[in-house]
């Protein structure tokens, strides 16, 4: 696939180096980000790291088939390096998570609907039964008979 210079499109950073930012721009191609007076290797060091996004213009094809790159500044996006690096390490740590890991916290067990729902009903018929038993004994109490 061939890229056209000029366009801007999104890559991963697949190793930063002394040479510059090596950026995989899709499954067969990659770029390079050479050192410029505006990022130098110690800032490239400092701010980019393996697994983050960035967005690049497409300059020359090299010999070796590699793109000549350069980033893309955002007006007023001083900290995307700071965000770049921090979504680098949440996504390495979501891909990395396994669901078959034993939780760090003990989960209470809670009882099933159906199991509150047949405590619930014993408790219902308990309580009718009682009412059951004593039905006579209220009834014929002075408090029911009296009608002043």
């Amino acid at each position: 696939m061939s890229l056209e210079i000029g366009k801007t499109v999104v890559g991963r950073i697949v190793e930063v180096s002394e040479k510059g930012l090596v950026v995989s721009l899709t499954d067969e191609e990659i770029g390079i980000v050479h050192a410029s007076a505006l990022l130098s290797i110690d800032k490239m060091m400092a701010r980019f790291a393996s697994g983050t996004q960035v967005r690049v213009s497409i300059g020359v094809q090299q010999n070796d088939g590699s793109y000549e790159l350069s980033i893309e500044q955002q007006s007023g996006d001083s900290n995307i390096g700071d965000f770049d690096k921090e979504f680098a390490r949440l996504n390495h740590e979501l891909t990395n998570y396994s669901s078959h890991s034993t939780p760090t916290r003990p989960t209470e067990e809670f009882p099933s609907i159906e199991e509150r729902m047949e405590e619930w009903i014993a408790k219902a018929e308990h309580g009718l039964a009682r009412l059951r038993k004593n039905r006579g004994k209220r009834l014929s109490e002075e408090f029911y008979n009296n009608k002043s």
